[in-house]
């Protein structure tokens, strides 16, 4: 099947099995127990298990702006207790991505000032107990690196990315791997064609010995990533969609899960400017295999700005959608096999500017939603949407699939002219 067909495969499903949009129950928002204006709960979400790290970067515990991230237990939706690292301060952003895997959480921090200003810094917490376990900073790293920026974990490994490190030009970037035991440094990554602005580090993502690493600013923002065999250094492949454009920004968000990468493009034009879109690539290969869109896109969506995988499932943040107000966002659910599009989220109390999909996180069934931008605790105190997908989700078996797909195209043939004006509104 070529790759045109299995775009409109998806969109054609959700018209026909998923006319209505997913509403969040309420009683699934959570805001920190102790919030405050400005915090940006929700800024970052890492879920694995039971467990979950979810940062407020705009904490002021230690100085305006030092950050700090909360432990939830996913079983419950209990907010279990709120980190801050041993030296934090004013201005470090300690929380501006996170990761965890099993009971090991990062932290990144890319405003530390340790090794210069702005050069960056990322942590280690055991997410059962709450202990921080190493700081790591890069052994060459310098003032502006922004080390921390975007970090991931697996097993024994730690990623950080370092988007505006020098390398072969101003912003090129870098990403380190860690030993997650002894917080040693054991390899420095940067691409084989490394390049001035290409901000690789910007986004990182882990799964066995495979580490992918995003460089959204490659090639005119049309953006690139990078997959690494984490036991050699070496690189493996340079993922670009065949119908790369500038000013895509794919690579700014991305996932990996054994032989399947999920790449965001939030810049993509599909549904009109900005509507935004996300990749799917056969991570032993570097084929892409897919490309998903939403059915309901519209200009300035950014669908893409955040993604996650799991098991069957993708999940795609579109942090700008206006259904609910301007930039109140949404999320989406795909089923990876069949790329199809199986749910749209929304909070059911969504207002504008809440950024409702910004950040994404999943684990099994159990999904999380960021709106950073949530008013509920304070202006911008920040909110989470804890979410059992098997409530809101039914996917189609593939044969069904296949078979909803072919009356779903006479239904668009037959809409096409109403669809059209719906998209002239937005």
């Amino acid at each position: 099947m070529n790759c045109s067909a299995r775009v409109l495969l998806g969109p054609l499903v959700f018209f026909a099995a998923t006319v209505q949009a997913a509403y969040v129950l309420p009683e699934s928002k959570r805001v920190a127990f102790d919030g405050n204006e400005s915090d940006a709960f929700g800024w970052s979400i890492a879920v694995d298990g039971s467990h979950a790290v979810i940062s407020a970067d705009g904490s002021n515990d230690q100085g305006l702006d030092s950050g700090a991230v909360y432990l939830m237990d996913t079983a419950t939706g209990t907010l279990t207790s709120k980190l801050t690292p041993d030296d934090g301060e004013a201005g470090d952003s300690f929380g501006w991505n996170v990761g965890l895997r099993a009971a090991t959480a990062i932290v990144g921090a890319p405003h530390d000032d340790d090794l210069g200003f702005n050069a960056g810094s990322a942590y280690l917490f055991d997410a059962s107990t709450g202990e921080m376990l190493h700081k790591l900073t890069a052994s060459d790293g310098q003032q502006g690196d922004l080390f921390g920026v975007n970090v991931a974990v697996d097993g024994n490994l730690a990623l950080v990315g370092a988007s505006n490190r020098t390398e072969q030009g101003s912003r090129a970037g870098a990403a380190y791997l860690f030993d997650v035991t002894t917080g040693l440094q054991l390899a420095k990554l940067v691409p084989d064609d490394s390049a001035e602005n290409g901000l690789f580090g910007g986004a990182v993502a882990l799964s066995g010995n495979r580490a992918l690493v995003g460089a959204y600013g490659d090639g005119e923002f049309s953006g690139a990533a990078y997959l690494f065999d984490t036991t050699t250094g070496a690189q493996l492949a340079k993922l670009t969609p065949n119908d790369a454009a500038a000013n895509d920004y794919f690579g700014f968000s991305l996932a990996i899960e054994g032989d399947l990468a999920l790449i965001g493009a939030f810049g993509d034009d599909d549904n009109g400017h900005n509507s935004g879109a996300a990749y799917l690539f056969d991570a032993l290969t570097g084929e892409q295999r897919a490309k998903l869109v939403a059915i309901d896109g519209a200009a300035g969506d950014g669908l893409g700005r955040a993604v996650a995988l799991s098991g069957p499932m993708a999940m795609l943040g579109a942090y700008w959608d206006s259904d609910q107000g301007d930039r109140a966002g949404s999320a989406y659910v795909f089923e990876v096999a069949s790329t199809a599009q199986v749910a749209k989220l929304v909070a059911r109390d969504g207002q504008p500017d809440d950024f409702f999909g910004e950040s994404v996180a999943l684990s099994g069934s159990t999904a999380i939603v960021g709106a950073w931008g949530d008013d509920t605790a304070g202006a911008t105190a920040g909110a989470v949407y804890l979410i059992d997908l098997d409530q809101v989700v039914n996917v189609p078996e593939p044969a069904t699939v296949v078979a909803v797909s072919w009356l779903s195209v006479a239904l668009v043939m037959a809409r096409r002219g109403s669809t059209a004006r719906l998209f002239a509104k937005r």
